[in-house]
C-alpha cells in the first residue's frame, strides 16, 4: 500500500501527539502532590499550571511559521525529541527552577504537537479524505482530554517521576519508527514569505471565530466534574467517570461530522450543531440533566472538527502550518473565555442552583455571540 493512504503514519501522529495532552491533564490532577514533592510555596503553586500555558500561547504562531519553513514532519519529530527531554528534566529535577523552565518548555513543545500534527495527517491523505482525517484525529485528541481526568486520579499518586515519565514510552516507540512517516514537501530549509493579510479573508476568519466561541462551550463542558463533586457530592473518580461516559458522543461523531463535510460541506454539520444545542438546552430546561449533556457533547461534534477542516482548506500546504497555529490561537483564547466565565458562576452559584442550567444557558449565549460567524461560514462552507 502507497503511504499515503496507510493509517501507519496516522498512528505514529497519534504517539507523537496524544500523549502530550495526557500528560497536562496528569499534571493539573497532580498539582497537589507536586506542591508537596517540590516544596513549593503558594505563589510558585497558583503559577505551576500557567506556566506552561504561557509557553504554548508564546509558541503557537512561530511553531507554525517553522512548520511551513522547515516541514509539519520535521518539526513534528524535532519537538517529540524536545518533549522528552522537557519530561526528562520535570521528573527529575528538584530545583524549583529547572522544574518551571521545564514545565514552560513543555508548553511550547504542546503549541507544535497542536499545528504540525493538526497539519501534518491533513497533508498525508488526499485532500477528499480532510474531514474525514481531521474530524477521527480530533475526536481521538477529544477522547484523550476527557479520559485524562479519570487516568490522573490514579497517575498522579505515583508522584512526580511518574507524571511526567508514564507517557515517555508512546514517544519512543512513535520517534523510533517515525522513517515511516513520509515526507510530503521538500524539508530543506527554505523561505517562506508570510502574507498575513491573506488570513484576514471572512472565509477562513468565518470558521476560525466558530472555533473560538465553541471552544468556549467546551470549557463549560469540562467544568462539570468539578460540579459533580462540589453539588453532587461525588468522588474525583466517580465525577471522572460519569464525565468520560456522558461526554461520549464527541470523540464517537467527530469522524461522522468530518465524513459529512467531505460530502456536502459544513452547512449541515454545523446546523445540526446548532440545532442540537438548542434541543440540549431545553433537556436541560426541563430537568433532564445527564440527557443534556450528552446533547451537548453531539453537539460539539458537528462543530469543532468542521472548524479545522473547513478553515485549513482555504490555504495550501506552504502556508497550512501557519493558518493551523492562528485557528489554534484563537481556539485558545476561546479556551481562556469559557474557563474564566465557568469558574466564576461556579464559585457564585448556590448549591441549589441547577448548575445543569446556568452551564448550558451560557453555552447558548456563546453560539448567539457566534451568529455572525456562522452566517458567514453558511456563505463560505469551505468545501473546495
Amino acid at each position: 500500500m502507497h503511504p499515503l493512504n496507510s493509517y501507519i503514519p496516522f498512528v505514529l501522529v497519534c504517539f507523537l501527539t496524544l500523549p502530550r495532552i495526557l500528560t497536562q491533564s496528569f499534571i493539573l490532577l497532580a498539582i497537589p502532590i507536586l506542591i508537596r514533592d517540590l516544596n513549593l510555596t503558594d505563589l510558585q503553586a497558583q503559577i505551576l499550571f500557567p506556566t506552561m500555558l504561557a509557553g504554548t500561547v508564546l509558541f503557537l504562531i512561530p511553531a507554525g511559521k517553522l512548520g511551513d519553513i522547515f516541514g509539519s514532519r520535521k518539526t513534528l519529530i524535532l519537538s517529540s525529541y524536545v518533549f522528552v527531554i522537557g519530561a526528562l528534566i520535570a521528573g527529575f529535577t528538584t530545583n524549583v527552577y529547572l522544574f518551571f523552565t521545564a514545565l514552560f518548555l513543555l508548553g511550547a513543545t504542546a503549541a507544535f504537537s497542536m499545528t504540525q500534527g493538526s497539519a501534518y495527517v491533513t497533508e498525508i491523505f488526499p485532500f477528499r479524505l480532510r474531514g474525514r482525517i481531521i474530524g477521527l484525529f480530533t475526536g481521538l485528541i477529544s477522547l484523550c482530554f476527557f479520559m485524562g481526568p479519570v487516568l490522573g486520579g490514579y497517575i498522579a499518586h505515583l508522584g512526580q517521576k511518574g507524571v511526567f515519565l508514564i507517557m515517555l514510552p508512546f514517544f519512543a516507540i512513535g520517534l523510533l519508527l517515525s522513517n515511516f512517516l513520509p515526507k510530503v514537501q521538500r524539508e530543506d530549509p527554505k523561505i517562506v514569505k508570510i502574507e498575513y493579510r491573506d488570513f484576514l479573508q471572512p472565509s477562513f476568519l468565518s470558521h476560525c471565530f466558530i472555533s473560538l466561541f465553541w471552544q468556549s462551550i467546551i470549557s463549560l463542558l469540562i467544568f462539570f466534574p468539578a460540579e459533580f463533586q462540589l453539588t453532587l457530592g461525588y468522588s474525583p473518580l466517580e465525577a471522572g467517570i460519569l464525565f468520560a461516559i456522558l461526554a461520549l458522543p464527541f470523540p464517537v461523531f467527530s469522524p461522522v461530522a468530518g465524513w459529512i463535510f467531505d460530502r456536502l460541506g459544513s452547512r449541515i454539520p454545523y446546523t445540526i450543531g446548532y440545532i442540537s444545542l438548542g434541543i440540549g438546552w431545553i433537556l436541560s430546561y426541563y430537568r433532564f440533566d445527564d440527557e443534556s449533556l450528552v446533547v451537548l457533547a453531539f453537539a460539539l461534534a458537528f462543530v469543532i472538527p468542521v472548524t479545522a477542516s473547513a478553515s485549513w482548506g482555504f490555504f495550501n500546504q506552504k502556508s497550512r502550518s501557519t493558518a493551523t497555529s492562528i485557528y489554534y490561537l484563537l481556539r485558545f483564547l476561546g479556551s481562556i473565555m469559557g474557563s474564566l466565565i465557568a469558574g466564576y458562576f461556579m464559585v457564585k452559584k448556590n448549591l441549589g442552583v441547577d448548575f445543569f442550567l446556568v452551564n448550558y444557558t451560557l453555552a447558548v449565549g456563546m453560539a448567539l455571540l457566534s451568529a455572525p460567524a456562522f452566517y458567514l461560514a453558511w456563505k463560505n462552507p469551505g468545501k473546495k
